[in-house]
């Protein structure tokens, strides 16, 4: 039994939520890596068009990003999905904003992960994208499909699928 604490306790050490941000910080690998989903690149044009007006929402995103990979100590990045927001291949705005987050985000390491909205992001940008991502006891995927065997082995699985919300106050 004392074991299987001492396992445990090993584990929720690695894994570290960012308070007051949808994020978490998770020790894997042998490295510290920054783990957020559903950014949803170009969602500002979709609010846009229902009265809310968002300017540079990607410039805002890349620089929290940055700043708390800096505060953690975090080399890497995993993006769990839903990148940008249109579901097919994005218009030439966002392809330039897309294209402009990930330039700025060039001193991280970066895995992004396929959600169902990520349609051509990966001809776009240049780069593979998985499906689901194993590091050591943990399984990360989108969430919008069933994992892996190898996935639903570990022992703790962090995924996302959760789309932009707007709170006016």
């Amino acid at each position: 039994m004392v074991k299987g604490v001492f396992a445990e306790r090993q584990l929720i050490n690695k894994v570290r939520f960012v308070y007051g941000e949808p994020a978490l910080v998770l020790d894997a690998d042998k490295r510290t890596w920054l783990v957020i989903g559903d950014v949803h690149l170009g969602i500002e044009r979709k609010l846009s068009s229902r009265g809310v007006k968002l300017y540079d929402l990607w410039e805002h995103m890349a620089s929290k990003i940055l700043s708390i990979a800096s505060e953690f100590s975090a080399t890497g990045l995993i993006m769990l999905g839903d990148i940008k927001d249109s579901i097919l291949y994005p218009e030439s705005w966002e392809q330039r904003e897309i294209k402009s987050f990930f330039k700025s985000l060039e001193s991280l390491e970066v895995i992004a992960l396929r959600g169902n909205h990520d349609a051509h992001i990966d001809e776009l940008l240049g780069i593979q994208i998985k499906d689901e991502l194993a590091l050591d006891d943990f399984g990360l995927f989108h969430g919008n499909r069933w994992p892996s065997p190898e996935i639903m082995s570990k022992r703790t699985i962090i995924t996302g699928h959760n789309h932009a919300a707007v709170r006016i106050t």
